[in-house]
């Protein structure tokens, strides 16, 4: 295998290691904010939507980023990005809050 690839594949797989974490520990998740929001699981299941939809839209503008500023910048600021909707996903008191700081 070409060095370029193993070197491809050594930097993508923690990104892609951290995020799928993340993600997939979100039906952990699903009872308690559902109890502490006071609804039920469709407020937190249509955050998840919303977020997978502003993900799929917003990858050609990170690919422009990552083209015009390079890749270690926009994918530092990304999981910076990320980070900030987490934290902000998981102190909301409402199921607004939450749909806007999943869209994040």
């Amino acid at each position: 295998m070409p060095r370029a690839a193993l070197i491809a594949i050594g930097s993508g797989s923690p990104v892609v290691a951290v995020s799928f974490g993340i993600r997939s520990s979100f039906g952990l998740s699903l009872q308690p904010m559902s109890m502490d929001l006071g609804s039920g699981r469709e407020a937190f299941t249509l955050a998840l939507a919303i977020q997978n939809l502003v993900r799929g839209a917003s990858q050609p503008f990170f690919g422009m980023a990552a083209d015009r500023w390079g890749t270690r910048k926009t994918v530092v600021a990304g999981g910076a990005l990320y980070a900030v909707a987490r934290y902000l996903m998981a102190t909301t008191a409402s199921a607004f809050e939450l749909y806007l700081s999943a869209a994040c």
